[in-house]
């Protein structure tokens, strides 16, 4: 046990640890222009589905559009 105790504490650090403040780094992001809707044949049954994968896509997409923008004003702040 003695052993042990000795072991580990030799291995911990006596002088305090130096923590580096992060730095931003800024990339310029572009928005990817998505192109028009696209008509489908759908069964009737299916219909339902797929508006909802369609406004599940739509939101997923503005989600992406406002992380650019958010970023892109960051980036202007920074400078």
């Amino acid at each position: 046990m003695f052993m042990l105790l000795l072991l580990f504490s030799g291995c911990s650090q006596k002088e305090p640890q130096i923590v580096k403040e992060p730095e931003f780094i800024c990339v310029k992001q572009e928005l990817y222009p998505y192109g028009n809707e696209i008509k489908l044949r759908v069964h009737p049954d299916d219909l339902s589905l797929f508006e909802k994968r369609k406004e599940y896509y739509k939101k997923r997409a503005k989600h992406y559009e406002e992380q650019v923008l958010r970023n892109n004003e960051r980036c202007k702040e920074n400078k």
